[in-house]
């Protein structure tokens, strides 16, 4: 499938571009306007909320690259931001027991952030790898949004390993910048382009450094929550991920319309329908699972009256209740109740 065909279907978290106006600014020039240019809104930005298409982000920092001479504005960017800003992936990283098991942990559920490329993390000959992939091999790569993932990546790792520490090399795909020299110099390492993969490689005995907020009750607690939460977000992707989550809230709220949730993600109810259409799913379908989903938990885990429960899970009646979750499990939630 074409770039630019794959792109549009793929929907990156505002926060990627958070910084980007004072970044512009210490640059010199307001980025306001080619955020519009290209359909974002920064409020979203600003609030770090809600979803942009990785389409318009591209573009929007290809075009200031060129325009204002900002050829290493992603690296800039990938500096200002906060380490670790990915999410919701974030409140689980900090309660890993070391540097390598977080890493692995972000691999596990960076789909419910982006899928706007795919990292792998490997070790060879005592050397650790952390390689992004772009969608295929006939994907057409910005530079921009190579060296602001890349910058992100090494920030998360430092910010896990301490200050001090460096890779062993990082290795872009694209070609040499006219910024390399300041490139070696942040990163504190060999830097590498024109290269197979663009790539993080550091000593492997660093994946075993303890990380001292580690937490393996909490851990636990949150990956299960979010395996239970998500449970089909190996089959989809960002966009569902994120959409049942607010479902979720939506439930409990009482605000579960598609003009809502699609308000909090800054999208016409009729770009978020494509949007999720694209990954294979549909908001009605989606509104019907988490449904069922807060109500078994609240059925197998709570004292609560199943009246409430009903009420709870967005049923307007306990009988259309009752029917749902007999079809969903195979028996009445009367049966299902924990002892």
């Amino acid at each position: 499938m074409p770039f630019d065909a794959v792109a549009k279907s793929i929907w990156v978290s505002a926060d990627a571009l958070s910084g980007c106006v004072e970044v512009a600014n210490d640059a010199g020039f307001d980025i306001r306007p080619y955020l519009a240019s290209h359909g974002i809104d920064p409020e979203l930005i600003e609030n770090s909320r809600g979803l942009i298409s990785y389409q318009a982000m591209s573009d929007c920092l290809d075009d200031i690259a060129s325009s204002e001479k900002g050829t290493d504005f992603g690296f800039q960017l990938g500096r200002r931001q906060k380490p670790l800003q990915f999410g919701m992936i974030s409140q689980v990283l900090q309660f890993a027991p070391t540097v390598g098991e977080a890493i692995r942990i972000f691999l596990r559920y960076r789909d419910l952030y982006s899928q706007s490329s795919h990292w792998d993390l490997s070790v060879e000959d005592d050397v650790a790898r952390l390689k992004r992939r772009d969608f295929g091999s006939s994907a057409r790569r910005s530079a921009q949004i190579t060296f602001l993932s890349v910058t992100r990546g090494f920030e998360a790792i430092r910010s896990m390993m301490g200050a001090d520490w460096a890779p062993i090399g990082v290795y872009f795909s694209t070609s040499e910048v006219a910024y390399s020299v300041a490139m070696r110099r942040y990163f504190s390492a060999p830097v590498f382009f024109n290269s197979e993969h663009d790539e993080i490689a550091f000593d492997a005995v660093d994946l075993k450094r303890p990380i001292p907020s580690g937490n393996a009750e909490i851990l636990n607690a949150l990956t299960n929550h979010f395996d239970r939460l998500f449970p089909e977000v190996d089959d989809r992707g960002p966009v569902s991920a994120q959409v049942q989550k607010q479902i979720r809230i939506g439930l409990e709220a009482g605000e579960c319309t598609i003009d809502h949730i699609a308000a909090h993600f800054g999208m016409h109810p009729r770009t978020l329908q494509r949007a999720l259409a694209t990954e294979g799913a549909s908001f009605r379908e989606l509104v019907k699972e988490i449904r069922m989903l807060v109500a078994v938990q609240l059925v197998e885990t709570s004292n609560a009256q199943l009246s409430a429960i009903a009420m709870s899970a967005g049923y307007s009646h306990l009988s259309s209740f009752s029917r749902a979750y007999k079809r969903a499990q195979g028996k009445p939630p009367i049966h299902c109740r924990g002892n």
